[in-house]
């Protein structure tokens, strides 16, 4: 299979499951509290508003893919005959990578800020540790905000360390192909 080909089905299938861990999150936020409010004009009078920073997050988390696919496919400059899929796999892992990040860092918080995860710290510290109660109370007032800030900034963190991931991984595989 050319090049191409195996180039868009990665970028196929890391968006296809892209889609749906935003559109997972999409429905677990409005769950837990999120309004989502069809915007105001008459072009877009059914389109939720809540959909557009997931839309930027997904942007974000398929540019970095392809970004360090590219690099990674620049670095290590024509395959080798006799090592065709090298290339092409390593983007690949690269982007998986980078969506492990991102899908981590997105859910991350609430499984963290999670009654049942509590519970299981209290029974192995012990429920009444001090520093395990000062932590919680220091850090409760970042989790009462509203759901709407807590979505943005979920997604906008997550795709901030999915960006950054890509970039120092190019960089990386770049350096150490220029080396030898």
């Amino acid at each position: 299979m050319p090049i191409e080909k195996r180039k868009a089905t990665v970028i196929l299938i890391v968006a296809i499951l892209a889609v749906l861990v935003e559109y997972f999150f999409v429905n677990y936020m409005i769950g837990r509290g999120l309004e989502s409010h069809p915007a105001g004009s008459t072009y877009l009078s059914n389109f939720p508003l809540v959909v557009l920073p997931a839309i930027g997050a997904f942007l974000v988390l398929i540019a970095s893919g392809n970004y360090a696919g590219e690099r990674i496919r620049r670095a290590k400059g024509r395959p080798d005959p006799k090592d065709r899929t090298s290339t092409w796999v390593t983007s690949a892992k690269v982007s998986f990578l980078i969506m492990s990040v991102f899908v981590s860092l997105l859910f991350l918080p609430y499984i963290v800020w999670s009654s049942w995860f509590w519970s299981f710290l209290g029974r192995i510290a012990g429920s009444d540790s001090p520093s395990l109660l000062g932590l919680y109370t220091s850090s409760a007032a970042v989790w009462q905000l509203r759901p709407l800030w807590k979505y943005a900034i979920s997604l906008n963190v997550s795709a901030l360390f999915a960006a950054t991931t890509a970039i120092i991984y190019a960089q990386r595989s770049s350096k150490i192909r220029k080396v030898k």
